[in-house]
């Protein structure tokens, strides 16, 4: 990215206050547990299936609120609590990228 021009210290800093801020408020709204779980699965999973930085925000968007949307019916359709069931179903889309890339390796760019 340097040799490109990008002003790559500016940016990590703001990756890092923004993630800073996303943590601290999350902790207050929805506890620690449910939070590290809401950051860490869905980027990871991203970082699983993408190919670039570009598609692994978008990709980890899209599993972040599938994981959310999916987690809140199980919870209703189980009565399950929610935060328990919205992380389950992010460490699933997880362990479902993890047998992808297993069956499926990926091709040397």
């Amino acid at each position: 990215a340097r040799p490109a021009g990008v002003n790559v210290p500016f940016y990590h800093l703001v990756i890092a206050v923004l993630t800073a801020l996303t943590v601290v408020t999350g902790m207050r709204m929805v506890g620690p547990l449910l939070i590290s779980g809401l950051i860490i699965f869905p980027a990871v999973t991203a970082r699983r299936i993408a190919a670039s930085f570009k598609g692994m925000i978008v990709v980890a968007a899209v599993v972040s609120l599938l994981g959310c949307v999916f987690g809140m019916a199980l919870s209703l359709a189980s009565d399950w609590p929610a935060g328990a069931c919205v992380v389950a179903v992010n460490i699933l889309f997880f362990f479902l990228a993890f047998l992808r890339d297993a069956v499926l390796p990926r091709r040397a760019a």
